[in-house]
């Protein structure tokens, strides 16, 4: 909460009140089990894909998340300078994510590099929630309200390293039934956009950023409604 404060006091602004959350890194000595802790404010949470030895294999959004919070052993080059042993050591590292903002972006880290320093982009197909996601299991700390998120828009990338081309989906009202309020998913291609009769073909290998907004903030009427934050109302913080 102290953290948070500090933070508000410096970028307060309604990008923050959108779409900021915090996370909180762990370092930890090898030698002397000296632990630093800090927290720091995140934009949008950038998941790995698990390794695995066939290109074909799936992988759920909770299992990117996961990986995401796995512990990380900093050894050789990569060593850490503890303040307690006054050198550099083996020591481990960790993020969790501790608050989590109305509007949640996850993106899928598909660009990466092989051992031998070759770009690639990882084609793995990673399946995810469209309706009532709850990371409650994700998040380390007790959060003001349950986290559980619809998804409203993904951004898909097509080709590979350093090229390609972007489409998106994106869920809104249908113009064929503006009268009954009927949302449903569209496509989008540049200039053209089409209806998606199938839901499921928004389930696919080119998926990279995908945007979810809490349920908590949508009212009855299907209204979207934000609280805006300030430093003389903690409770409206995450």
């Amino acid at each position: 909460a102290e953290s948070w404060k500090g933070y508000l006091l410096r970028n307060k602004s309604i990008v923050v009140d959108l779409f900021q959350g915090q996370l909180r890194s762990s370092l930890t000595c090898g030698e002397c089990g000296y632990k630093r802790v800090k927290f720091d404010p995140f934009m949008y949470l950038s998941v790995p894909i698990p390794t695995s030895k066939s290109r074909n294999t799936s992988f759920t959004l909770d299992e990117c998340v996961k990986e995401f919070s796995k512990e990380e052993e900093l050894t050789g080059d990569a060593q850490w300078y503890c303040s307690k042993c006054k050198k550099h050591v083996d020591a481990t590292k960790k993020f969790d994510i501790w608050k989590v903002p109305p509007v949640f972006i996850i993106q899928i880290k598909r660009f990466t590099y092989t051992k031998s320093g070759r770009p690639m982009k990882m084609s793995s197909k990673v399946l995810f929630k469209t309706e009532k996601w709850n990371v409650k299991k994700h998040v380390k700390s007790p959060q003001r309200e349950m986290p559980i998120y619809d998804l409203f828009a993904i951004s898909n990338h097509h080709g590979g390293f350093g090229s390609g081309h972007y489409t998106a989906y994106a869920k809104g009202r249908d113009r064929d039934h503006v009268d009954n309020g009927y949302i449903s998913w569209h496509h989008f291609n540049d200039s053209q956009f089409e209806h998606v009769d199938d839901p499921s073909d928004i389930q696919t290998s080119d998926a990279y950023v995908l945007f979810y907004n809490k349920m908590t903030n949508v009212r009855k009427n299907g209204d979207i409604k934000y609280s805006r934050q300030s430093i003389s109302l903690p409770h409206l913080w995450p």
